[in-house]
């Protein structure tokens, strides 16, 4: 068959190493997560003893419009990055696997901490047992239709999967923190900087170093003014009262 010739494995094997490169970056920013959702989890808790109130979704924060950002430039950074052999292939997945990796450092850098707070590794077990499960099923529907890609849809209805498992299994551990009204702000701060970042991508040719230098730079820009403007993780009032602070100290 097509795919036992050793011609087409190793095509195959090397769109996916050039897919990956893309990506990895991604997952750096995404592992920079952790210890920021450990000290929120203390310092959350911290503050109900004191009746503080505390922000509890940096992390999502974080990583939610570096991987929006990402899909949307794709074109663009496969373009400037990979050869012909791979570009074709990156185009089509890296949208797709960026949130693979998006749900998966939500279940390291997040549910895992719960699990490891509350020292039950069991819990780590049966939340892996979920994705196999799941990225099995997913494999046997889906790639015989669509192939490499449905193989990375695969990978992301597994990664999402173990984040709501996780979830459901925290309770039995460490209960994490989730509340629907940061979570909303993330989700209209990442919108406000994906609309001008998309028109900005279908206007600019995708071989263009300084369109997506552009591109990224329109989405920060937006993307920061989303944040003060919702007060994103209370880092408005963070700013406001330093330069409260500021104006005291030259009063």
């Amino acid at each position: 068959g097509g795919l036992g010739e050793p011609q087409q494995r190793g095509r195959i094997e090397a769109e996916i190493s050039g897919t990956t490169v893309c990506i990895e970056r991604g997952r750096e920013v995404a592992g920079a997560g952790k210890h920021i959702t450990c000290e929120r989890l203390r310092v959350r808790h911290a503050g109900r003893r004191h009746g503080g109130d505390v922000h509890d979704a940096p992390l999502l924060a974080t990583i939610l419009p570096a991987v929006v950002g990402l899909a949307i430039v794709a074109p663009h950074l496969a373009a400037l990055v990979l050869g012909p052999q791979f570009r074709d292939s990156a185009i089509e997945l890296m949208p797709i696997l960026v949130f693979a990796c998006l749900f998966q450092a939500i279940s390291q850098q997040f549910v895992h901490v719960s699990f490891h707070l509350a020292k039950k590794p069991v819990l780590l077990f049966l939340h892996g047992c979920v994705a196999l499960s799941v990225n099995v099923v997913g494999m046997f529907l889906l790639v015989p239709t669509y192939g490499l890609k449905g193989a990375a849809m695969s990978l992301v209805l597994a990664e999402a999967a173990t984040v709501a498992a996780g979830y459901l299994l925290s309770r039995a551990a460490h209960p994490l923190p989730f509340r629907v009204g940061p979570v909303l702000r993330i989700m209209a701060a990442v919108a406000v900087m994906a609309a001008p970042t998309v028109l900005l991508d279908h206007i600019i040719p995708d071989d263009a170093p300084l369109g997506l230098i552009l591109e990224m730079a329109v989405g920060v820009l937006f993307y920061a003014g989303a944040v003060l403007a919702l007060d994103i993780c209370g880092l408005r009032r963070l700013l406001i009262e330093r330069l409260r602070g500021r104006g005291r100290l030259f009063a």
